[in-house]
């Protein structure tokens, strides 16, 4: 196993400082790899990341029963996986460490030129390298199975499976995705203005750390042709159906409203009441039980005379009471 793919580097077992006279360009080296680090630190704090990253585990909790067979799950499981190493590698106190080693303010010695620093040693600067280059090929890993997972999801948000979680999912990837992105990057900058300041220390305190392993002097070329691919790559886009055309994102919200009332229209045409129904409902609310109405009957029955409907409430003549024939 390489020395930088290590879990668990471990501290070199020797002085951590050391003091030198450093001359300007040195001093701005060591300002540069001091920038740098704070930008880092900030990425690595960032409240956001850690949010995304408890949404992940919460996630991932949730749905482990009823979903350790899906795809977009088990490579979400992926993304934890690298998450998780990066954590475990402490990189914050690592940072912190070796910021604490260097010096505060940048004083220069009353009447010379040259100002004592004192700096972290060489065994120290290539330690942190080491775990600078673990971090840069964690990440970009990371980056790596975030597209994957990323891409299954929005396949299965096609087939319409597990709508409200692949949406989710791919939400939190793609933060996660841009986060990646620019650690990534920023470890790449710190690398690079860190360099030759460790080749500066090593001219005044040779004292090698690393005997089996060199430490390359591009980053760029150590990542691989993958880190180019990353950078230039964008995030995956939703497939588009031959025929449709995209809306802006101003009109999103218009287009569904849209596609809403024109469903509602075909599901619920409206009710369009003609001249006759209305002159017929008018004659049914004026409608008077004492008027004589002639029923029609079918042809058959031959022609009847009509109907008088007074008739039936007129009482007989005669006496009120029943009365029974002898």
């Amino acid at each position: 196993m390489e020395p930088w793919n290590k879990l668990d580097i471990a501290f070199p077992s020797v002085i951590s400082t050391v003091e030198i006279r450093s001359d300007g360009c040195m001093e701005l080296h060591l300002r540069c790899f001091l920038e740098e680090c704070e930008k880092v630190l900030i990425l690595l704090k960032s409240k956001v990341l850690q949010t995304e990253i408890r949404i992940m585990n919460a996630l991932l909790y949730v749905f482990h029963h009823r979903l350790r067979q899906h795809k977009p799950y088990r490579a979400f499981k992926q993304v934890e996986q690298c998450v998780n190493r990066l954590q475990n590698m402490r990189l914050e106190a690592a940072f912190q460490d070796i910021k604490e080693m260097c010096p505060k303010k940048f004083e220069k010695l009353q009447g010379s030129e040259f100002a004592l620093y004192e700096v972290p040693s060489q065994p120290a600067l290539e330690w942190f390298s080491l775990k600078v280059l673990g971090a840069s090929k964690l990440m970009l890993s990371l980056m790596q199975y975030c597209s994957k997972a990323f891409l299954l999801a929005l396949q299965h948000l096609n087939w319409k499976e597990f709508i409200i979680l692949n949406v989710v999912l791919s939400g939190v990837l793609s933060r996660l995705w841009v986060f990646s992105r620019g650690i990534l990057k920023t470890l790449v900058c710190l690398y690079e203005k860190m360099f030759p300041f460790l080749q500066d220390v090593s001219k005044v305190q040779n004292l090698t750390f690393l005997k089996d392993f060199a430490l390359p002097a591009d980053i760029k070329n150590f990542l691989g042709p993958s880190y180019f691919e990353m950078l230039q790559k964008e995030l995956p886009k939703v497939p588009l159906v031959k025929g449709v055309q995209v809306p802006a994102r101003s009109a999103l919200l218009n287009r569904f409203s849209s596609g809403f009332e024109q469903k509602k229209e075909r599901t619920e045409p409206p009710k369009v009441e003609s001249i006759n129904q209305k002159s017929t409902s008018e004659q049914e609310k004026s409608f008077d039980l004492g008027i004589p109405v002639s029923e029609k009957r079918s042809e058959g029955l031959g022609n009847l005379p009509g109907l008088d409907v007074k008739a039936l409430f007129k009482r007989p003549c005669g006496a009120t009471k029943f009365q029974p024939q002898a």
